[in-house]
């Protein structure tokens, strides 16, 4: 039960690590840092071998997948530029397998005491190291994560039970090859297992021939853990890791036609040159497992443009991932500080003109169509302000003139204001889908949708197009406290129909109505300042 408590908190903490690594990797995706990782990533030689950093530090190439994915979510580098990294990362694990005396959790332990001398001594708490000591942490996590898993799994090689089970798979390959791929599926690492193959190997439990069949099974389970860890991920994240999945499975496609050749048929392949190679049958086995992560990386990194696409034919972006990337902010703007305030007002403007569109799920005439759903827009949008945010952080230290920094202070005003203006409408959109079924819509929640609606609508072309609205906009959105106080009040005589707890959904709906139109109304306050700074 022991061993079996030890792999699941492993588990648990490797999800935990994956998550906050991402997490931090984004607040600390500023723009220095991207331009560092931009460079590292342009050249081909340069990117392989920090992929095979990576598989070597973390040997699992679930962990350096996992690791690339954040850093394309967060938006450090393109997934064409980190795709070499998580295909080489495989051909990192092989050194657990060549020394075979790795010990992560030491890494692990030393990591944590370094980053709890970081936490004693304040160092959290400056912005400057907060989310690298906090990706730090994550990234211990990870490890302590695998170290855990693997040394649940370590004991279960003494059980009688998988000892009979590796004896019954000896009696056939195919048998051998299934014993490998559900072997990594419990250890979550294929050089793990291969290690296990080789104590038992060297235990004359196993053959070569039938250690070889358990390597290339360990491969074929390593593939299906990522396609399985992954089944939550969509867009790019679900590029790489389906990137991942065959480059496992082209590896096994290439290499055990030779070897049952060979078996077979007598032909010299891959188990004569690691004989070469290998004083001893344990060492020319992890030769085998290095060519299984060699051949198929080399395969991949010639035809990773192709690949790509396919890839991406079968995982296309996700709403949300295009909604959220910047479309006119770019980091070479930054070069020219007018230039960059306009970019990003125009940034601006599309997160604005996202506002009404939150609310169409709930129009009465029926739902409009290629309408998304307003979690979908909320968690876009925030993103999406992330980026902004960070790109006006940058901008700060270029502004050179007074009239340039006005310009900007109020930017960042107005961007402060969009996310809480983000939040309530989201808020809104909920409450009032939880208080009203669809014929109630038609009623007074039907009226409060549309007249914020027809707002919003107004505030998104004051913003875009015509600066000449920004009067009305305030007007409409000036103090109306007295008329929400006599809304609220008749709630309670026309709505006695409906169940308790829509009756607080509602209620709890105009509160949310009156603090958007307040947040609009501040918004369009200093839009009327920036027109007059302009």
């Amino acid at each position: 039960m022991e061993n079996w408590a030890a792999i699941i908190a492993g588990l648990g903490l490797f999800f935990i690590g994956v998550k906050q690594v991402g997490h931090h990797l984004k607040q600390m995706a500023g723009h220095r840092m991207r331009a560092v990782m931009a460079r590292a990533t342009r050249n081909r030689l340069r990117t392989a071998l920090l992929g095979v950093l990576a598989g070597a530090l973390t040997q699992s190439t679930n962990a350096a997948t996992f690791l690339v994915v954040s850093m394309v979510t967060a938006g450090i580098v393109e997934v064409s530029g980190a795709l070499p990294i998580a295909i080489w990362s495989n051909v990192g694990t092989s050194a657990l397998v060549m020394m075979a005396t790795l010990d992560m959790r030491l890494l692990a332990f030393f990591m944590i005491g370094l980053v709890g001398l970081c936490y004693y001594g304040g160092l959290h708490e400056h912005e400057k190291w907060r989310h690298l000591i906090g990706a730090s942490l994550a990234v211990c996590l990870l490890f302590l994560g695998l170290s855990l898993i693997k040394s649940g799994t370590a004991p279960l090689r003494h059980e009688p039970w998988v000892v009979e089970f590796l004896r019954f798979a000896s009696g056939s390959f195919g048998v051998a090859l299934f014993a490998g791929a559900v072997m990594t599926l419990v250890a979550q690492s294929s050089a793990t297992v291969s290690v296990v193959a080789l104590t038992l190997l060297a235990s004359d439990l196993l053959t070569m021939d039938q250690t070889i069949m358990l390597v290339f099974g360990a491969s074929l389970g390593s593939g299906a853990n990522i396609y399985m860890l992954a089944m939550n991920l969509t867009g790019t994240g679900r590029v790489i890791a389906l990137m991942q999945v065959w480059l496992k499975g082209l590896g096994v496609l290439l290499l055990l036609p030779v070897f049952l050749c060979e078996i077979y048929a007598g032909w010299h392949g891959i188990k004569v040159a690691a004989g070469w190679l290998g004083a001893t049958p344990q060492a020319a086995v992890a030769w085998v497992y290095l060519f299984l992560q060699l051949v198929p990386a080399l395969v991949m990194t010639v035809f990773s443009a192709s690949c790509l696409r396919l890839a991406r034919r079968f995982c296309p972006p996700d709403p949300s991932e295009e909604l959220a990337r910047p479309a006119f902010i770019y980091d070479q703007a930054l070069e020219e500080t007018e230039t960059a305030l306009d970019l990003v007002e125009r940034e601006q403007v599309r997160l604005i003109e996202r506002l009404p569109r939150m609310l169409e799920t709930l129009i009465t005439d029926g739902q409009r169509e290629g309408s998304l759903p307003p979690g979908l827009l909320h968690a876009s949008g925030i993103a999406l302000m992330s980026e902004i945010a960070s790109f006006m952080d940058a901008l700060m230290l270029r502004c050179q003139t007074h009239a340039a920094l006005e310009r900007l202070v109020n930017s960042r005003a107005r961007q402060d204001i969009l996310e809480p203006l983000y939040d309530n409408a989201l808020a809104l959109s909920n409450a009032l889908s939880d208080a009203f079924s669809k014929a109630e819509l038609q009623g007074l929640g039907g009226r409060l949708v549309e007249g914020l609606h027809a707002v919003l609508c107004v505030f998104a072309e004051s913003a875009a197009s015509d600066p000449g609205l920004i009067p009305t906009v305030q007007a409409l959105t000036s103090d109306r406290s007295e008329l929400m106080k006599q809304l609220r009040s008749g709630l309670v005589e026309t709505q006695r129909h409906l169940a308790a707890d829509a009756q607080a959904n509602l209620f709890t709906a105009t509160s949310l109505f009156d603090r958007v139109i307040w947040l609009v109304h501040r918004f369009s306050g200093l839009m009327e300042q920036r027109e007059e700074l302009a």
